[in-house]
């Protein structure tokens, strides 16, 4: 009889038994994280339906234009530089085009419209707004809902870069358990289009790179970019507009920052930058447009950045 080695026996032995066995299923049952990610990329296709052109033109600005007599009056009138940009179309193009967008959210049966931007982070997926853009304020408010951002806005969505949902919305500790805490007025929404991919690679792709982030409060006369889509009065927030100044603070009274500028409602959450010198190096990001008077023309308020909006970003990113 012809003898066969050990291990072609071994072999032989293996191959039958796995012909006698039952089929071997050739994937696992979907792990929890996979059913996440699939109410992930549900939840995003649901807010992105909800926003179409004609509830998108349906929302309002929520600005906030404070009273005659909520503050004191300004401790002193300066006037506009010489150099001082009230308002005016960005034309230059840069990443801050690419990076900057609108926001949309609902708060219980209305639509509202603010701004934004793209920020650096590890999560590589976070948006900074104003406070009021993402909360109702104070202890008793809540956080709003359907929150979208377009990123690179013009007149309407970008095909590019498309819409992007909050999975996370996270304000300041300060705004969220203090009425017009505006000191403190800022947000960061952790942001995804339904793919793996994240916000600062689609943004690279289209040119555009996330600012950095600064927690260190400025100094009254330095100057400050700040950009944003204001739609009332005499914007329709179909394009994106700047302003450029030079900082006071504590002008009303408060401890806020603010700059000459004509941006109105709408413009809200939209970006302030530090050491700004063009579209493709505007520095760091330090402040948002967050209020104004009615009984001060040409000057938008914005909060200090420190340890409260350092709190919200690291909790929003983590």
């Amino acid at each position: 009889m012809r003898r066969f080695p050990l291990v072609a026996i071994a072999v032989l032995s293996l191959a039958l038994a796995l012909l006698a066995s039952p089929a071997v299923a050739r994937s696992s049952a979907p792990s929890a994280s996979d059913d996440a990610g699939q109410a992930r990329a549900a939840e995003h296709r649901r807010v992105a339906e909800y926003w179409t052109a004609s509830r998108r033109a349906s929302a309002v600005p929520r600005d906030v234009m404070l009273p005659l007599g909520s503050k004191p009056n300004p401790r002193d009138k300066p006037g506009s530089g010489s150099g001082d940009v009230l308002g005016a179309p960005w034309t230059q193009g840069g990443s801050v085009s690419v990076t900057t967008g609108k926001v949309f959210f609902t708060s219980g049966s209305s639509r509202y419209v603010c701004s934004g931007s793209a920020v650096s982070s590890s999560s590589r997926s976070l948006v900074l707004t104003a406070g009021h853009c993402a909360h109702d304020g104070g202890a008793t408010g809540k956080y709003v809902t359907n929150w979208i951002f377009y990123p690179r806005y013009s007149k309407g969505p970008d095909p590019a870069l498309g819409a992007w949902t909050a999975s996370r919305l996270v304000a300041t500790n300060d705004w969220t358990s203090r009425t017009h805490a505006f000191e403190n007025d800022a947000a960061f929404a952790k942001v995804g289009n339904g793919t793996s991919t994240t916000l600062e690679a689609a943004l690279a792709a289209q040119g555009g790179a996330a600012p950095g982030i600064s927690f260190t409060r400025p100094s009254s006369g330095s100057k400050v970019h700040a950009f944003g889509y204001p739609a009332a009065r005499k914007y329709n927030g179909a394009s994106l507009i700047y302003c450029s100044g030079s900082v006071t603070i504590g002008y009303d009274g408060r401890d806020t920052q603010s700059i000459p500028c004509n941006m109105t409602g709408g413009s809200s959450g939209g970006p302030w930058f530090r050491g700004f010198s063009s579209g493709d190096a505007p520095g760091t990001l330090n402040s948002v447009n967050s209020y104004g008077y009615k009984s001060v023309k040409d000057r938008m308020f914005g909060p200090i950045f420190d340890s409260q909006e350092q709190s919200a970003y690291n909790a929003a990113n983590a």
